[in-house]
């Protein structure tokens, strides 16, 4: 399929597109992800929009904060469709494969299945495009991912942009000798095809309106948030008209609760929250966690408000209340998501602060098969041992754990500390020594290890 340009496009599409610009310049992300995935429908070709998706998606991945995989639990049944239509309805694989991306444009899972869809929808372009500018921002030591991108170069015959792109997968390797051989075949295939360079540069150059290069700057700008009260009234205001016209639009409700967050009304964004909650069905995860997270924030607002006030009382009683908040909902959402193991990290963690250690201790052995949080359950299986006074699983577990992170990091001193100690408590003198010189000779103010280092003369 031809790229489409932006004047070739009918009047109808050509407007949809442009309100995604408009949309683009205020910083209305997501009702310009909606503009442009419209005009897309319209015009597969229009490789302008996808460009200014990718870019919007990719700083939108950057700030985004959640747990690790609950995109592919979010995009299942997308995911579902994007295949069976690659088998059965190609035009339209495409379609459910950018949705893919507008979940989460570093799952390599979705980036798999666009570049199928793009190719089976005949717009590879589009797969190219897409990984050339998502490699950059999330995959730059990915030598697989190169690969991918250099094969599509290949397979579209534009062989300047593959030697490109075999050039920088050498560079993330140099002694690599699969990634040398495939840049001096790519150069070999550029020099035979140099007839056609040209052409292959055209088709394979995403950034060459000007127009589009301003965008693309303009959304990599930290200045997006809207920054005055009056702008700010404006936006909500906005939306909620915006909310009441089109009540079933899901991305109208999270931008709304954004801005009530922005002003500090974490009230009235929990209850937009809980409306597109209702909405969906009670099925969305993500606005779950936005709910808990407004709760969160509401107590916190509560306990600084009373600090300042010099009312202790009601400070502290708020506190008690954000804790017995966040152990319910961590509950509840081990409960509801039983395989998931980092809400079970959480929940072990609340319960190990609230001294609750017999429920803690089966909570973080399964919280530590997962990669994000393994070293942190383990510290605190280790303190739960050291607590039920079995202080030798204590320190065996800490000194696999300890022995699993190559650099000293914060983690690993606070691990080694707690080992000499127990250590010390075991009357093994000598290795409670060594964890504390191992802190000593790189972090001199941790803590005590300077007062204990020195004062039996081992400096």
């Amino acid at each position: 399929m031809a790229e489409v340009k932006l004047k070739e496009l009918p009047k109808k599409v050509r407007d949809i597109y442009e309100k995604g610009n408009a949309a683009l310049e205020r910083g209305k992300l997501d009702f310009a992800q909606d503009m442009f995935l419209h005009a897309l429908k319209k015009e597969p070709g229009l490789l302008q929009a996808r460009e200014l998706l990718r870019r919007i998606q990719i700083k939108l991945a950057k700030e985004k904060k959640g747990l690790a995989g609950m995109s592919t639990l979010t995009g299942m049944g997308t995911v579902r469709a994007a295949k069976k239509a690659i088998k059965k309805d190609p035009e339209h694989a495409i379609e459910f494969a950018e949705d893919l991306l507008r979940m989460d444009c570093k799952s390599i899972q979705f980036l798999d299945i666009y570049i199928e869809a793009a190719h089976a929808s005949e717009v590879p372009e589009a797969a190219a495009q897409a990984l050339d500018l998502i490699i950059p921002a999330f995959f730059a030591e990915d030598k697989k991912m190169y690969k991918k991108l250099g094969k599509i170069y290949d397979d579209m015959g534009n062989t300047e942009k593959a030697l490109e792109t075999y050039n920088a997968l050498v560079a993330v390797d140099r002694g690599d000798q699969a990634s040398l051989k495939l840049m001096k075949d790519g150069a070999a295939r550029h020099s035979m095809n140099s007839t056609g360079i040209e052409e292959a540069h055209e088709s394979g150059d995403f950034r060459k309106s000007l127009r589009n290069e301003d965008q693309a700057a303009e959304i990599e700008r930290e200045n997006k948030t809207v920054k005055s009260e009056d702008d700010l009234a404006k936006s909500i205001e906005k939306l909620i008209t915006a909310i009441e016209a089109e009540p079933e639009r899901m991305n109208n409700y999270r931008a709304l609760a954004e801005l009530q967050e922005q002003g500090g009304d974490f009230e009235d964004a929990r209850d937009t929250l809980e409306v597109a909650y209702e909405m969906s069905g009670g099925t969305d995860p993500e606005i779950e966690r936005g709910i808990s997270a407004m709760n969160v924030k509401i107590y916190e607002q509560n306990i600084a408000y009373y600090e300042q006030e010099g009312d202790e009382e009601n400070a502290q009683e708020m506190r008690e209340a954000l804790y017995a908040f966040k152990l319910d909902d961590a509950e509840t959402g081990v409960g509801k998501y039983p395989n998931d193991n980092e809400l079970k990290f959480v929940y072990g963690e609340l319960l190990f602060q609230g001294g609750e250690i017999q429920r803690a201790i089966p909570l973080f052995q399964k919280s530590r098969t997962h990669p994000k949080c393994r070293q942190e359950s383990l510290f605190y299986l280790a303190m739960c041992f050291k607590q039920k006074g079995t202080l030798d699983l204590a320190t065996e577990t800490l000194e696999n754990a300890i022995a699993e992170i190559p650099e000293m990091s914060h983690t690993k001193k606070d691990m080694l500390y707690e080992l000499g100690l127990m250590k010390e408590a075991m009357d093994d003198k000598d290795g409670a020594n060594e964890c504390f010189k191992a802190i000593y000779q790189v972090d001199y103010e941790y803590k005590d290890v300077a007062e204990r280092i020195e004062g039996r003369g081992a400096a």
